[in-house]
């Protein structure tokens, strides 16, 4: 099971060289949770910070790390893509094979 570790830091106590190391210590909290993979984000000018430990199973090569930057470092995500994938998979099988 995959954890997830957030946080807005709006005051400037917990940006910059506080930021890192308290995104480091609440996902070092969830650890044991995942064992494969984990990775970081923080952004020094809004203080947002983003961390995920995971457990490889699908999608084991580079591209699936997370979080995710786009190509243009607008967006960036984290998400769990493992729970209910094969339920989920069936119904957009299913929507696909439904004509229009």
């Amino acid at each position: 099971m995959c954890g997830i570790v957030r946080f807005w830091a709006p005051e400037p106590g917990l940006r910059g060289q506080n930021a890192l190391p308290a995104l480091m210590k609440l996902a070092g909290a969830i650890a044991h949770r995942d064992p494969n993979s984990d990775g970081s984000w923080y952004d020094s000018k809004t203080g947002i910070a983003l961390a995920q430990r995971r457990l490889s199973i699908l999608n084991l090569g580079p591209a699936s790390e997370q979080p995710m930057v786009s190509a243009p470092h607008r967006y960036v995500i984290t998400y769990n893509e493992e729970n209910n994938h094969l339920e989920l998979r069936a119904v957009l099988r299913a929507k696909e094979q439904r004509p229009n």
